[in-house]
């Protein structure tokens, strides 16, 4: 099962779940990005005290939250711990020279 998941997964797999996680949250009704969780922490330290724009249930956006901190979190996880390649990038020396 871990070998499946190191391995690069394909556009026509990854993208549909994307487009398809982005619809259910518009269908119900709910705003996703990172923009959005911003403005949700603004409002929760207290934001809304000076601007209006701010003042809004920010507790009904807690979901959001979580989401923002599961994919923190998971890149964590996946960059340094469990999922990270033993082994270097192997980049031709073409490349090496072009970027130089």
């Amino acid at each position: 099962m871990i070998e499946f998941l190191l391995q690069p997964w394909p556009w026509c797999f990854s993208g549909p779940m994307i487009a398809f996680v982005l619809f259910l949250l518009l269908w119900t009704g709910k705003s996703f990005g990172m923009s959005s969780n911003l403005r949700t922490l603004c409002a929760a330290m207290g934001a809304g005290k000076n601007l209006s724009f701010f003042q809004f249930d920010w507790k009904a956006q807690r979901w959001n939250l979580v989401v923002a901190s599961g994919a923190v979190l998971g890149g964590f996880i996946a960059s340094l711990t469990y999922l990270s390649a033993s082994t270097a990038v192997a980049i031709s020396p073409a490349t090496i020279t072009t970027i130089k």
